[in-house]
């Protein structure tokens, strides 16, 4: 069973966004499969560089998505993406440090962050589409 499973409760209603939610609880489990497995430094400092990176992506095609739907509540939802990038560049500090004991750290962090915002902070711009009949493409905009 995987350390996060995708269910359609998750999914915000934008194909793309939903797509781009399902890679990070892929990059998740994958972390949680290496950990399970023994494996170690290497593949530790991997996932970290792609989740880092990959949030990088998201949060900005998120972030255009919002402006383009003039997002109420954009500054906030900025404000928690900061807050998560913040905290993984503490990670990969301490993994830089020679700190590798982060990998049930992360998974709960990454666990728990993403739940949470995809649940609260991304189902109410889900719900803001929903309510103001918004059309969204197939790329997210």
């Amino acid at each position: 069973m995987p350390f996060m499973e995708w269910t359609g409760q998750f999914s915000v209603g934008v194909d793309a966004i939903d797509g781009q939610h399902r890679h990070f609880f892929t990059l998740i489990n994958t972390l949680h499969a290496a950990f399970h497995r023994g494996e170690g430094e290497s593949e530790l400092r991997q996932t970290i560089e792609e989740l880092a990176d990959y949030a990088a992506f998201h949060f900005q095609s998120e972030e255009n998505l919002l402006r383009e739907i003039k997002f109420p509540l954009m500054l906030n939802h900025e404000d928690e993406h900061k807050r998560f990038t913040a905290k993984i560049q503490g990670f990969r500090d301490k993994l830089s440090s020679g700190n590798f004991a982060i990998t049930v750290p992360l998974m709960d962090f990454m666990k728990q962050w993403l739940s949470g915002h995809i649940l609260g902070s991304d189902k109410k711009y889900a719900d803001f589409i929903a309510e103001n009949h918004i059309s969204i493409n197939a790329s997210g905009g």
